[in-house]
């Protein structure tokens, strides 16, 4: 007979994801299950994390940032009245009286401190101030620093020209506050105001004083003659001896109280900050006198010629034993005699020497004319010596 073949085996619906029938279909419900069952891998859940971690340290950052930012603004906040408060009361204390306004000129106070105070702060709590940082606003430690100083505040004329320094002689005013907390970087807050002294323009606030006005000037820098920042001291009639600085226009105003008779007064220029200034005969410290000054009057004493002093290095090229000195001659009026300086080495050098022009002469060498400009510094003349 003949053999008929058998039918292929087919699976059944059941055996469909079975062990015997292998891997599923793909895209077959049952592969999708499968698919979906394995969950997350260690790299996504690795990414989550990293992304959840940055997103919360810069919400932290967002958040502290401005906590800090709010604090200082607060702190800044109660600085501004700490010092417009102090301010009030030291313009108070200068409107008192002469002696009053004078007891504050040339003080550096900071009115927190006990030994200092010029008027009570109440600490919270009844503790011990902290030295630094006494006084407490809002759990903010603060410290409030004043000083006053004399200035003026003219615009332009002879420092005793009608309307100047007489009419606008006063106390500048500063206040600056700081607090403990201050990040850094953060600018102290500081006030400061011109305060005017009222008097006639002519005479002196007080009837048993007098003013005397010193101006200072030196060689023309950028048009300017003025020297602004020389310090000025004032003594005389037994009293304390007195220092301020001048004002833009080379001015410094001193109250003085003369005796009945009249007075005599020594003025003495001390110099810049941080430089050294001379005058036309190389002194760094000037003192001119100025005889009866009498009670209500005013008086002037100038330095027409009190500049930053200026320096130079000659070297002198082919020197020889016979070379000992350099010569330096002023070519200015009232320059004074010659001026010479040993050779050592190769070189000669110049210091505390005024602002103008000069000629430099070495033995047989060709002079050599030299311009120097207030506090300059030159090193680059040679002389050569045939």
């Amino acid at each position: 007979m003949r053999a008929w073949p058998l039918p292929a085996k087919t699976e059944r619906p059941s055996d469909v994801g079975s062990p015997r029938s292998g891997s599923p279909r793909s895209g077959s419900p049952r592969s999708l299950l499968v698919a979906s069952d394995r969950g997350a891998t260690l790299v996504e859940v690795v990414i989550s994390i990293v992304l959840i971690s940055v997103f919360t340290v810069a919400l932290g950052l967002v958040v502290t940032t401005g906590t800090a930012a709010s604090a200082d603004n607060r702190a800044r906040v109660s600085a501004s009245g700490l010092a417009e408060r102090e301010l009030d009361m030291a313009t108070a204390l200068l409107g008192a009286s002469p002696d009053a306004a004078q007891s504050l000129r040339g003080e550096e106070v900071n009115p927190n401190l006990p030994a200092e105070m010029t008027y009570s702060y109440t600490h919270p709590g009844g503790t011990d101030p902290d030295p630094d940082f006494p006084f407490k606003v809002d759990g903010e430690a603060y410290r409030v620093l004043r000083t006053v100083e004399p200035r003026t505040n003219a615009a332009g004329g002879s420092c005793l020209s009608v309307g100047s320094v007489v009419g606008d002689l006063g106390d500048l005013v500063t206040v600056t506050v700081t607090w403990a907390s201050m990040s850094a970087g953060t600018a102290s807050h500081v006030i400061a105001e011109y305060v005017p002294r009222h008097r006639d323009a002519s005479t002196a606030s007080d009837p048993d004083r007098a003013i005397v006005a010193v101006e200072v000037a030196g060689q023309p820098l950028d048009g300017v003659t003025a020297r602004a920042g020389v310090s000025v001291r004032v003594a005389g009639n037994g009293a304390p001896p007195v220092a301020q600085t001048t004002d833009h226009r080379g001015c410094a105003a001193f109250e003085v109280m003369p005796a009945a008779v009249g007075s005599d007064y020594e003025i003495t220029l001390l110099g810049g900050h941080g430089a050294a200034y001379v005058d036309l005969l190389g002194q760094s410290q000037p003192v001119k006198q100025i005889s009866e000054v009498v009670a209500g009057g005013a008086f002037l004493v100038k330095f027409t010629d009190y500049d930053k002093a200026a320096q130079l290095t000659v070297t002198v090229l082919n020197v020889n034993p016979s070379i000992h000195h350099v010569f330096l001659e002023p070519m200015f009026a009232g320059g004074g005699d010659t001026i010479q300086q040993p050779v050592k080495g190769s070189a000669a050098a110049f210091t505390n020497l005024y602002p103008g022009s000069y000629v430099v002469r070495a033995g047989l060498a060709e002079p050599v004319a030299v311009a120097l400009a207030p506090g300059e510094n030159r090193t680059d003349l040679k002389v050569v010596i045939p």
